[in-house]
Protein backbone atom coordinates (compact mmCIF):
# COMPACT_ATOMS: atom_id res chain seq x y z
CA UNK A 1 0.00 0.00 0.00
CA UNK A 2 2.86 2.36 0.68
CA UNK A 3 4.22 1.88 -2.87
CA UNK A 4 0.81 2.82 -4.35
CA UNK A 5 0.67 6.55 -1.94
CA UNK A 6 4.78 7.14 -3.12
CA UNK A 7 4.24 7.12 -7.04
CA UNK A 8 0.43 8.34 -7.04
CA UNK A 9 1.38 11.49 -4.35
CA UNK A 10 3.97 13.97 -6.54
CA UNK A 11 5.99 16.09 -3.94
CA UNK A 12 6.87 18.56 -6.67
CA UNK A 13 4.73 20.91 -8.86
CA UNK A 14 5.64 19.24 -12.21
CA UNK A 15 4.93 15.76 -11.14
CA UNK A 16 1.27 16.30 -9.68
CA UNK A 17 0.11 18.50 -12.98
CA UNK A 18 2.00 15.63 -14.95
CA UNK A 19 -0.09 13.33 -12.51
CA UNK A 20 -3.50 14.55 -12.98
CA UNK A 21 -3.43 15.08 -16.95
CA UNK A 22 -2.06 11.16 -17.15
CA UNK A 23 -5.16 10.63 -14.84
CA UNK A 24 -7.88 12.30 -16.90
CA UNK A 25 -5.93 10.38 -20.25
CA UNK A 26 -6.48 7.17 -18.25
CA UNK A 27 -10.07 8.02 -17.86
CA UNK A 28 -10.57 8.35 -21.30
CA UNK A 29 -9.01 6.11 -22.79
CA UNK A 30 -11.07 3.46 -19.76
CA UNK A 31 -14.51 5.47 -21.49
CA UNK A 32 -13.01 4.52 -25.15
CA UNK A 33 -12.70 0.87 -23.69
CA UNK A 34 -15.77 0.85 -22.63
CA UNK A 35 -17.36 1.94 -25.40
CA UNK A 36 -15.49 -0.59 -27.63
CA UNK A 37 -16.92 -3.85 -25.68
CA UNK A 38 -20.47 -2.17 -25.56
CA UNK A 39 -20.48 -1.90 -29.31
CA UNK A 40 -19.06 -5.46 -29.86
CA UNK A 41 -21.81 -6.61 -27.70
CA UNK A 42 -24.33 -4.84 -29.16
CA UNK A 43 -22.86 -5.72 -32.70
CA UNK A 44 -22.78 -9.83 -31.21
CA UNK A 45 -26.27 -9.92 -30.43
CA UNK A 46 -27.58 -7.85 -33.49
CA UNK A 47 -25.32 -10.31 -36.07
CA UNK A 48 -27.01 -13.55 -33.40
CA UNK A 49 -30.40 -12.09 -33.09
CA UNK A 50 -31.10 -10.32 -35.52
CA UNK A 51 -29.02 -11.22 -38.58
CA UNK A 52 -28.13 -7.54 -38.57
CA UNK A 53 -24.44 -6.46 -36.89
CA UNK A 54 -24.01 -2.81 -36.51
CA UNK A 55 -21.64 -1.50 -39.58
CA UNK A 56 -18.01 -0.58 -39.27
CA UNK A 57 -18.32 -2.09 -35.23
CA UNK A 58 -14.36 -3.00 -36.19
CA UNK A 59 -13.52 -0.17 -37.87
CA UNK A 60 -14.92 1.57 -34.70
CA UNK A 61 -13.16 -0.60 -31.95
CA UNK A 62 -9.92 -0.39 -34.25
CA UNK A 63 -10.23 3.03 -33.43
CA UNK A 64 -11.34 3.05 -29.85
CA UNK A 65 -8.36 0.69 -28.56
CA UNK A 66 -5.75 2.60 -30.70
CA UNK A 67 -6.85 5.95 -28.37
CA UNK A 68 -7.01 4.02 -25.15
CA UNK A 69 -3.85 2.41 -26.05
CA UNK A 70 -1.91 5.50 -25.75
CA UNK A 71 -3.64 7.28 -23.35
CA UNK A 72 -2.61 4.86 -20.86
CA UNK A 73 1.17 5.24 -21.46
CA UNK A 74 2.06 8.30 -19.56
CA UNK A 75 0.02 7.39 -16.70
CA UNK A 76 2.13 3.86 -16.88
CA UNK A 77 5.42 5.98 -17.03
CA UNK A 78 4.79 8.24 -14.13
CA UNK A 79 3.50 5.06 -12.15
CA UNK A 80 6.81 3.06 -13.00
CA UNK A 81 4.47 0.54 -14.46
CA UNK A 82 6.69 -0.59 -17.45
CA UNK A 83 8.64 -3.77 -17.87
CA UNK A 84 11.72 -3.86 -14.98
CA UNK A 85 14.47 -6.50 -14.99
CA UNK A 86 16.57 -5.89 -11.89
CA UNK A 87 17.50 -9.25 -11.88
CA UNK A 88 21.58 -7.90 -12.15
CA UNK A 89 20.92 -4.63 -10.22
CA UNK A 90 18.66 -6.03 -7.62
CA UNK A 91 21.41 -6.09 -4.54
CA UNK A 92 22.74 -2.64 -6.08
CA UNK A 93 23.43 0.76 -4.06
CA UNK A 94 19.51 2.82 -4.76
CA UNK A 95 22.41 5.64 -6.20
CA UNK A 96 23.52 2.51 -8.75
CA UNK A 97 19.75 1.80 -9.10
CA UNK A 98 18.85 5.63 -9.91
CA UNK A 99 22.06 6.29 -12.07
CA UNK A 100 20.69 2.82 -14.44
CA UNK A 101 17.24 4.17 -13.95
CA UNK A 102 18.21 7.31 -15.34
CA UNK A 103 19.94 5.47 -18.48
CA UNK A 104 17.34 3.77 -19.33
CA UNK A 105 14.86 6.65 -19.11
CA UNK A 106 17.16 8.42 -21.66
CA UNK A 107 16.93 6.11 -23.66
CA UNK A 108 12.91 5.58 -23.76
CA UNK A 109 12.37 9.69 -24.04
CA UNK A 110 14.69 9.16 -27.26
CA UNK A 111 12.24 6.27 -28.20
CA UNK A 112 9.34 8.09 -27.54
CA UNK A 113 10.46 11.59 -29.03
CA UNK A 114 11.03 9.28 -32.23
CA UNK A 115 7.83 7.66 -31.80
CA UNK A 116 5.68 10.73 -31.48
CA UNK A 117 7.67 12.41 -34.55
CA UNK A 118 6.69 9.64 -36.78
CA UNK A 119 3.19 9.80 -35.76
CA UNK A 120 2.82 12.79 -36.07
CA UNK A 121 4.76 12.40 -39.83
CA UNK A 122 2.40 9.75 -40.53
CA UNK A 123 -0.98 11.72 -39.37
CA UNK A 124 -0.49 14.53 -41.27
CA UNK A 125 0.33 12.19 -44.54
CA UNK A 126 -3.21 10.38 -43.55
CA UNK A 127 -4.76 14.06 -43.67
CA UNK A 128 -3.19 15.25 -46.64
CA UNK A 129 -3.97 11.81 -48.61
CA UNK A 130 -7.87 11.54 -47.00
CA UNK A 131 -7.62 7.85 -46.63
CA UNK A 132 -10.88 6.51 -44.83
CA UNK A 133 -12.28 3.85 -43.39
CA UNK A 134 -13.59 1.13 -45.80
CA UNK A 135 -17.41 0.46 -44.60
CA UNK A 136 -17.76 4.12 -42.26
CA UNK A 137 -15.91 6.19 -44.77
CA UNK A 138 -14.13 7.53 -41.27
CA UNK A 139 -10.66 9.99 -42.05
CA UNK A 140 -7.95 7.54 -40.42
CA UNK A 141 -6.75 10.94 -38.98
CA UNK A 142 -9.03 11.47 -36.79
CA UNK A 143 -7.62 8.95 -35.03
CA UNK A 144 -4.18 10.96 -34.44
CA UNK A 145 -5.90 13.84 -33.26
CA UNK A 146 -6.26 11.93 -29.96
CA UNK A 147 -3.29 10.16 -29.94
CA UNK A 148 -0.83 13.15 -30.04
CA UNK A 149 -2.10 14.49 -26.58
CA UNK A 150 -0.69 11.37 -25.01
CA UNK A 151 2.58 11.05 -27.17
CA UNK A 152 3.49 14.54 -25.94
CA UNK A 153 2.41 13.94 -22.44
CA UNK A 154 4.05 10.58 -22.72
CA UNK A 155 7.39 12.35 -23.66
CA UNK A 156 6.76 15.42 -20.98
CA UNK A 157 6.19 12.03 -18.41
CA UNK A 158 9.95 10.44 -19.58
CA UNK A 159 11.66 13.96 -19.47
CA UNK A 160 10.40 13.88 -15.54
CA UNK A 161 11.40 10.61 -14.87
CA UNK A 162 14.64 11.14 -15.94
CA UNK A 163 14.57 13.81 -13.88
CA UNK A 164 13.35 11.80 -11.10
CA UNK A 165 15.38 9.02 -11.60
CA UNK A 166 18.47 11.64 -11.08
CA UNK A 167 17.09 13.02 -7.73
CA UNK A 168 16.58 9.31 -6.29
CA UNK A 169 20.26 8.53 -7.07
CA UNK A 170 21.12 10.91 -4.75
CA UNK A 171 23.63 12.67 -7.26
CA UNK A 172 22.15 16.42 -6.46
CA UNK A 173 18.86 17.32 -3.92
CA UNK A 174 16.03 17.93 -5.89
CA UNK A 175 15.44 21.92 -5.84
CA UNK A 176 11.45 21.07 -6.40
CA UNK A 177 11.02 19.22 -2.87
CA UNK A 178 12.28 22.12 -0.86
CA UNK A 179 10.15 24.43 -1.94
CA UNK A 180 7.30 22.60 -0.56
Amino acid sequence: MTGETETSTRPDPIGRVLFRLARALVIIGGACLTAAGILTVGSVIGRYFFNSPIPGDFELVEMACAVAVFSFLPYCQLKKGNVLVDFFTYNSSPRTKGILDSISAIIYSAITVLLTWRLWVGGLDFLATNEQTVILQIPRAYVFIFIMPSMVLLVAATFYTIWQHYYEAGVEHNPLESEL
